[in-house]
C-alpha cells in the first residue's frame, strides 16, 4: 500500500481534493490532527481515526462533497482509504504503518506480501501472492512430463497427488537461496 504522508498545514488542507480518486492499495495518512473535511473531494472514502498508541479509534464513511466535519477527540492521525477496502480496519486495532505500508488489496480481499523471489544478488524481483510457490527444475521437469503422459483419469489423480505433495514439502521447508 503507498501511502502519502501530510504533515504541514497547507498539505492536510489540499489533502486528496486534488485527485479524482484513490486505488485500493493507495492511502493517505494526516499526522497531528483528529478531523477531516471531505467538502473539495470528489470520491467516498473511508475515514480511519488513529490515537497516539496506532490503535483505530474509530471508522467513519466519508462522503464525497461533504461539508461535514468528521472528528474524533480520541485520534491523533486520520488514515484515508478507498472506501471499498474500509472493512478491512476494526475498532482498538493496533496499526504499524510500515506493515501497512507492505500490504496489498485486491479485489476487496486482502493479499499479504511478505514472501518475495529474489534474484543473484539478494535484490527483490518480484512478491509471491497468495499460494504463489517457486518449485524446483526438477519438480517442474516431473510434473510436466506426468503432465504429458497422462490419459487416464488414474494417470491425472497421481498428477494431483504429485503437485499436492509437492506443495506440501515446500510448506515445511525453509527459506533456499540459489546461486545460479
Amino acid at each position: 500500500m503507498k501511502i502519502k504522508i501530510f504533515r504541514d498545514k497547507s498539505d492536510k488542507i489540499i489533502g486528496l481534493s486534488n485527485k479524482s480518486k484513490i486505488d485500493k492499495n493507495s492511502a493517505a495518512l494526516f499526522l497531528n490532527t483528529n478531523k477531516i473535511t471531505m467538502k473539495d473531494t470528489s470520491f467516498p472514502l473511508g475515514l480511519v481515526f488513529i490515537n497516539k498508541d496506532n490503535k483505530v479509534t474509530s471508522i467513519q464513511d466519508g462522503k464525497a462533497f461533504s461539508s461535514k466535519l468528521y472528528t474524533d477527540d480520541k485520534a491523533t492521525k486520520v488514515l484515508e482509504v478507498n472506501a471499498e477496502i474500509i472493512d478491512k480496519f476494526k475498532i482498538n486495532q493496533l496499526l504499524d504503518i510500515e506493515k501497512l505500508k507492505k500490504l496489498k488489496f485486491e479485489r476487496g480481499g486482502l493479499v499479504k506480501s511478505n514472501s518475495v523471489l529474489l534474484d543473484h544478488k539478494g535484490d527483490p524481483q518480484m512478491d509471491l501472492q497468495m499460494n504463489e510457490l517457486i518449485i524446483s527444475r526438477k519438480e517442474t521437469k516431473e510434473i510436466t512430463e506426468l503432465a504429458a503422459n497422462s490419459n487416464t483419469e488414474q494417470e491425472l489423480v497421481q498428477l494431483g497427488k504429485l503437485m499436492y505433495d509437492i506443495r506440501m514439502q515446500q510448506k515445511g521447508r525453509s527459506p533456499e537461496y540459489t546461486t545460479q
